[in-house]
């Protein structure tokens, strides 16, 4: 019945953290992860201000939704970092950078990359 054991293996190593390296990360990083934690705030700060005006305009609202993403894909990737994964974290800053990015992108008044992406006809 191994199989049965590892099926079991695998659900609890899927909820499971090391709270030793978390902590240990904490006791070296705590200075940098009070900043993060703040420059953090501050952008969820700007975010929600963008985002109480995409109710009224739709290309605010493509905007707000790829700035949501790429602080949701911030906070996972440092998270990761955090907890001793740091391939999976750095994989998680590109795509925060590449949401930015796409964000940059359909903000750009003269450039069709929003109409693009809203007409699902943008290609990478």
């Amino acid at each position: 019945m191994r199989t049965i054991n590892r099926i079991q293996e695998i659900k609890e190593e899927l909820f499971q953290f090391d709270p030793a390296i978390a902590n240990n990360f904490k006791k070296h990083f705590s200075a940098e992860i009070d900043k993060f934690a703040e420059k953090t705030n501050k952008a969820l700060t700007a975010y929600e201000q963008l985002d109480s005006t995409s109710t009224s305009n739709e290309q605010n609202a493509y905007i707000a939704a790829f700035i949501f993403y790429a602080i949701h894909c911030l906070i996972a990737s440092e998270k990761l970092l955090i907890h001793g994964y740091p391939v999976p974290s750095g994989n998680q800053m590109r795509t925060a950078m590449e949401s930015l990015a796409m964000a940059i992108l359909c903000s750009a008044k003269n450039m069709p990359y929003y109409n693009e992406i809203k007409d699902d006809k943008f290609k990478t």
